[in-house]
């Protein structure tokens, strides 16, 4: 009976073992799917101002007409006919929103933005939205905005392309349509800017920045702006600026600093190289004042496929890990909040090469009646030319003549072709001099 009792609490004690172990693994599994689903949601929903926040924001800062408007535009059915704008480069971690819809999405290039839709760009992160007509928004990293467009009415016979940002940096080009006049709206948390061209009908470029202490930047580089703030409107016209505050207070309205003067590589430089990517040092004249620097290197000339793009203290920037390719490379000066305009674009020429270069060495008679031969050949532009290790004289062309010493008897002769990066052809050959 005794054995039985025993019996019987080691078999209770084991059975309350497996199923406390149970109870273990099962917190556990919940705690990881629950994990994984979080995982799911930052995925789905990215970090950074909610549209919902961004409309609340607006709505103390817009004028009551055109927010009365966005807000019952926010309760209809959106027409997807068509597209107000083209997400043409996508650089790195870009998300895209459709109005209609919740969730975020990876976007791509060659994505199309209809009204209400959001494009957010992360770090180190740009996008590019054509418009259409050579008009365009660049996005920089951290930036956030809706497309809201407005068709022509009797008010406004001039159509519009309203752009609600958020925070970071937008640089634009309105330009020339026909005989149509353009303007873009473009909104921040506590200012409306109209950008438009001169009377000219020259294009319009500017630049929104969201800095980091909530005041806006407004800069025109061509054409003008009305930027609003309640009741007041200030006027901005070319290579000025204008900051306001988080208050809503109006900053004087500031010149731009100049152009930089962009010093190397020069223009269509050339790199040559083997195995490693050399270094390059990207330098230009310094601005005195300048804050920093801002330092942009493209594949294209537009600059819609950025590679690196950098605020910088000094007048000088050195990469070393660029790939074979045709690269273009700008800076701008800032002062403070306020950015200048960039300087014209200088190419260079990234080239790997690995084959040896070209060598032609004429032929030499095997017996020389004397103390001497001559050599001749050619090879490639630009590439040494050695004979036995000593340093010949080349053409352009490449082309070589050298006469060498010989010694009585066999003479072994070596000519050597080495081109700018290392790589080397050479040729060799037996004379028998005889004397």
């Amino acid at each position: 009976m005794k054995r039985f009792i025993i019996s019987f609490k080691t078999q209770h004690l084991k059975t309350l073992a497996v199923l406390s172990l149970e109870a273990v693994l099962t917190v556990v599994l919940v705690l990881v799917f629950f994990a994984l689903f979080l995982l799911i949601l930052n995925g789905l929903f990215p970090t950074g101002a909610g549209i919902g926040e961004m409309v609340k924001r607006e709505r103390s800062v817009l004028p009551g007409d055109w927010t009365n408007a966005m807000m019952a535009e926010s309760q209809r059915d959106q027409g997807r006919d068509q597209p107000a704008a083209v997400l043409t480069t996508a650089k790195n971690t870009v998300k895209r929103k459709r109005g209609n819809e919740i969730a975020w999405s990876d976007a791509q290039g060659g994505m199309q933005l209809y009204d209400r839709d959001a494009v957010q760009t992360f770090q180190r992160s740009s996008a590019y939205l054509d418009f259409g007509d050579q008009s365009y928004l660049n996005m920089g990293a951290n930036s956030l905005v809706v497309i809201k467009t407005q068709t022509p009415d009797a008010q406004t016979p001039e159509r519009k392309r309203l752009i609600l940002m958020v925070e970071g940096d937008l640089r634009g080009r309105l330009s020339r349509s026909g005989m149509e006049r353009r303007q873009m709206e473009i909104t921040t948390p506590n200012a409306v800017a109209l950008f438009q061209k001169q009377q000219n009908g020259s294009d319009a470029e500017f630049k929104v920045s969201v800095n980091p202490d909530k005041s806006a930047t407004f800069t025109v580089y061509q054409g003008v702006a009305d930027v609003i703030v309640g009741d007041k409107t200030v006027r901005i016209e070319e290579n000025s600026a204008v900051t306001v505050k988080l208050d809503q207070a109006f900053s004087v309205t500031k010149s731009l600093p100049p152009r930089p003067e962009l010093i190397a590589p020069a223009a269509s430089d050339r790199f040559l190289y083997r195995t490693l990517s050399p270094r390059i040092v990207f330098t230009w004249k310094g601005f005195p004042g300048a804050t920093r620097y801002h330092f942009v290197l493209a594949r294209d000339q537009a600059f819609e496929d950025i590679i690196l793009d950098e605020h910088i203290p000094d007048a000088e920037f050195t990469h070393g890990s660029l790939k074979q390719g045709i690269y273009y490379w700008r800076v701008s000066t800032l002062v403070g909040n306020n950015e200048g305009p960039f300087a014209s674009p200088l190419q260079l020429h990234l080239e790997r090469k690995r084959n040896s270069p070209l060598l032609v060495v004429n032929d030499l008679p095997k017996n020389v009646s004397g103390n001497s031969c001559e050599f001749s050949g050619h090879t490639e532009p630009g590439v040494r030319v050695f004979i036995n290790g000593k340093k010949v004289l080349t053409t352009a062309e490449g082309e070589f003549r050298h006469a060498v010493a010989l010694e009585r008897g066999i003479n072994i002769i070596v000519v050597e072709a080495v081109d700018a990066v290392g790589n080397v052809s050479y040729r060799s050959s037996t004379v028998h001099a005889k004397f």
